[in-house]
């Protein structure tokens, strides 16, 4: 679950050096960088890729014509680029030491996790076949994979989606669908209101918004090879999120009344 905290923390942590220009604390987003590469998690690493390309889209959408912030980046862009290129560096020395070889093998089908993964989607989709409307319940998942299981033994799909289709049935998925794409959508309208010239930008506020909108989407990608609901951590991690999203909102509603 490591990875999937620094896949969502470290979007909220670049945009905020952006905000708050302190050349020092890009120490700390090389180093979370770098860990995220050593976890070996393969989720981890195509969450963070899907945050970074979704992000670098809606800045050019949303920021690289937008003559307020331009000038506000322009010297905050260097020792970033140096930090990418440094870890790029470093991770090119570790792929051709002794140790990338671990780092290969994890995106190999035929590794052993792997063919346990695909294995263990199989099972889920044939759970989801057995009880495709109503689910087989809340927490009834391990159950249904081995009526023998304990409680403590830990039985899921490897995949939120799959999870939640497997015990809630379609309407359960569907729900938790809607309230991510809800929250997902908030802070696109934000910066589509600011676009139109519908309301005032703020540059702080801009830059945030690319950061909730990366941490959600490294959230929703890397779900599809994990379940961090069911961790104490990243789901206290990802309610924080959608409460940052969720005031925003109220925020936009409020300037609009007024």
């Amino acid at each position: 679950m490591l990875a999937f905290y620094l896949e969502m923390v470290l979007p909220l942590a670049l945009t905020m050096f952006f905000v708050d220009f302190r050349p020092w604390r890009l120490v700390s987003v090389f180093l979370m960088l770098f860990a995220l590469f050593l976890t070996f998690s393969r989720g981890g690493y195509l969450g963070f890729a899907a945050s970074a390309a979704l992000m670098l889209v809606a800045a050019y959408f949303f920021i690289a014509r937008n003559e307020a912030i331009k000038p506000f980046l322009k010297d905050r862009l260097k020792p970033v680029l140096f930090v990418f290129l440094s870890l790029f560096i470093a991770i090119a020395v570790f792929y051709f030491s002794p140790a990338g070889a671990r780092f290969k093998a994890s995106f190999s089908l035929s590794e052993g996790s792997n063919v346990q993964r695909l294995q263990t989607w199989r099972q889920a989709i044939a759970v989801i076949k057995s009880a495709p409307f109503a689910g087989v319940g809340l927490g009834s998942y391990g159950l249904a994979v081995n009526p023998e299981a304990g409680y403590r033994d830990p039985t899921y799909a490897h995949n939120a989606y799959l999870d939640v289709w497997a015990e809630l049935g379609v309407m359960g998925l569907a729900v938790w669908l809607i309230l991510l794409g809800e929250f997902f959508a908030t802070p696109f309208k934000r910066l589509i209101a600011i676009k139109t010239g519908k309301e005032k930008p703020q540059k702080e506020e801009i830059l945030f918004l690319l950061g909730l909108i990366g941490s959600l989407a490294a959230f929703s990608v890397h779900s599809l090879f994990e379940t961090a609901i069911f961790s104490p951590v990243i789901l206290s991690l990802l309610m924080i999120i959608f409460a940052l999203a969720a005031n925003m909102a109220k925020n936009q509603e409020a300037r609009i009344m007024n």
